[in-house]
């Protein structure tokens, strides 16, 4: 019964300090495809069917709160972490952010099961290129969520420098100097 609602969770684990993660595998075909059809059915009418957001959703003014960001890569989603995430869809808002009452993002916890929630992230994630799904591991406790069946010589480009404490303990390692 556990391993079946692990499975339903995403592989859902308990990281250190019994902290409880809230992990979206997006290396599960089985969890992305059932994210794919929530997405579908709760989201792209405001987010887009190609997770690309509404027009004008990088404007900074009074109407910013207004419209739905992009989740895609052009969006900023991928700096959060996969529990920032999951709060997000089930608070409708940050964890760390007082919620703008002009917002229109529902909480959509007390309408849909936690299994589907992270089966949404867990599709957003995996549509996003696989430097930002590295990126987005580190924020994760352990790195978890780094890409599976990533070639043990992948580097980031060079434009993608991490060097912080996050990156270097899901072991993600900034790339060779180009010798000239």
């Amino acid at each position: 019964m556990a391993v079946a609602a692990a499975a339903l969770l995403g592989n859902s684990q308990s990281v250190e300090g019994g902290w409880r993660s809230h992990f979206a595998n997006a290396d599960d075909p089985g969890l992305v495809i059932r994210g794919k059809q929530v997405y579908a059915a709760q989201c792209a009418s405001c987010h887009g069917r190609s997770l690309q957001g509404q027009p004008l959703w990088r404007t900074a003014d009074e109407d910013r709160p207004l419209r739905a960001p992009a989740l895609n890569e052009t969006g900023s989603d991928w700096m959060r972490s996969d529990k920032e995430l999951f709060a997000m869809v089930t608070d409708g808002h940050w964890p760390s952010v007082v919620p703008d009452p002009r917002s229109r993002m529902p909480a959509f916890g007390p309408v849909m099961a936690q299994g589907d929630i992270l089966a949404v992230v867990a599709f957003i994630k995996a549509r996003w290129p696989v430097s930002l799904r590295v990126a987005q591991s580190a924020l994760n406790p352990g790195g978890v969520g780094k890409p599976q069946n990533l070639p043990d010589d992948w580097r980031f480009p060079p434009i993608c420098m991490p060097g912080d404490t996050a990156s270097k303990q899901a072991g993600i390692t900034s790339p060779s100097p180009n010798p000239r």
